[in-house]
């Protein structure tokens, strides 16, 4: 209570009471609808709670006994049973706000406007509650953040010996990151909605796997031979997907490495960007794809995705304790035939641990996404039709070369 002048902070404490207490005069203003405090009262009630701060914790906590009896009161005389507590609860939010603004005046006055937006917002909070989200799409929502701010942090945040390449933190950290990179494409592929189809589907699945989404296009395209241009278009798509990732994976890692690598995976990404890009326009006139909901990430997809970077991490460090880098290198390609994230992320890594040198590890990112490509193509003919296979063969194929020479140029030039 010392650095602004005490008419300052309660000038700011019956702002709080004015913001608040207009959106529920407003209300009160509208037919059917009961509201026991207008604007007077919530100022009054601010006023009321930065007072009583100066009267030390006795104070507070006996204006905010006088406000709970006001609001019983008042709810007795005129409430009915339809009606929520809404403006009860925003009443002793300002009084608390009231008091706290006598120590932080500037977030107190920035949380009563939270409080205003939040009641002037009702009827969209509703909606996105009640029709936006659906109870599966919640649970999403809530498991995230109970992974990233509960979870997340119970993990130790060093080295595990006795080979010193497994850090727990980060590779839960990498799981978090990987549900986040999940959900934000399941929030594009609703926000777009079905008009773009198999594009957007292609590049949110391809954060999980750009491989696996490579053979369910195929497998559609076998099933529906209508829908070339489009699943083609969504296989492009995730090969998208698959640099962005590896450029997230790699710089959570190694920053240094990652700066290293800056133009090959641009380079890379914006190739298969526009190979994406050309197929979408290909597509265009192709009949709309259904929109289905989902699950917007999968908890054990994650899991098992920085379970497998550590079982990379591992298998590389003993290589490269027997066999020198040459074997280290030879575990990160094999290993992405798989997951080249993982195995990217298990270079960077390894490199950030001083396992192997910066030099190697741009040379296994390198690799991991070489051999990764070799899996998306053999994958596309397995699972697709011939002309599926070689759209999408020769966009990933383009997207590789351009990744190669823009490395070659770099190390020339560097």
């Amino acid at each position: 209570m010392h650095e602004s002048p005490i008419a300052l902070r309660l000038l700011a404490t019956v702002a709080i009471g004015l913001v608040v207490g207009a959106e529920r005069e407003r209300r009160k203003q509208q037919p059917n609808h009961w509201v026991p405090a207008g604007i007077r009262t919530f100022a009054l009630t601010a006023l009321l709670g930065g007072v009583a701060a100066y009267g030390g914790i006795a104070a507070v906590i006996a204006g905010a006994v006088l406000v709970n009896i006001h609001m019983l009161v008042a709810r007795l005389r005129g409430a009915t049973e339809e009606q929520g507590i809404t403006t009860e609860v925003a009443l002793l939010a300002t009084y608390a706000l009231g008091a706290f603004a006598q120590q932080s005046p500037l977030v107190a006055l920035g949380a009563g406007l939270v409080v205003s937006l939040l009641l002037a917002s009702r009827e969209r909070v509703h909606k996105a509650a009640t029709e936006l989200l659906t109870t599966t799409e919640l649970i999403d929502v809530l498991t995230l953040a109970v992974a990233a701010i509960v979870v997340l942090p119970l993990f130790p945040n060093e080295a595990v010996e006795p080979l010193g390449v497994i850090n727990p933190y980060r590779l839960a950290k990498v799981a978090v990151t990987m549900m986040a990179i999940t959900g934000a494409g399941y929030v594009a592929e609703r926000w777009l909605g079905p008009r773009h189809g198999l594009s957007v589907a292609g590049l949110a699945s391809g954060f999980v796997s750009s491989s696996a989404t490579i053979g369910a296009m195929g497998a559609k395209v076998k099933e529906d031979p209508a829908t070339l241009a489009p699943a083609a278009a969504g296989a492009a798509a995730s090969s998208v997907a698959t640099f962005v990732q590896m450029s997230i994976v790699v710089g959570m890692a190694n920053p240094a490495l990652l700066r290293q690598l800056t133009w090959p995976l641009v380079a890379g990404g914006a190739t298969a960007l526009v190979v994406a890009l050309v197929l979408a326009l290909r597509a265009r006139k192709s009949p709309p794809i259904e929109q289905r909901t989902h699950r917007a990430f999968s908890v054990r997809a994650a899991v098992l995705f920085a379970g497998l970077i550590g079982v990379v991490l591992v298998i590389s460090a003993l290589l490269a304790r027997w066999l020198g880098e040459g074997g280290a290198l030879f575990g990160f390609a094999v290993g992405a035939l798989a997951d080249a994230h993982a195995a990217g992320a298990a270079v960077a890594s390894l490199a950030q641990a001083g396992g192997i040198t910066p030099q190697a590890g741009v040379l296994g990112v390198m690799l991991a996404v070489s051999t990764n490509s070799i899996t998306k193509i053999v994958i596309a003919f397995a699972a697709g039709t011939r002309k599926f296979a070689l759209w999408v063969a020769s966009g990933v194929a383009l997207a590789l070369v351009a990744t190669w020479v823009a490395w070659w140029i770099a190390r020339a030039s560097g």
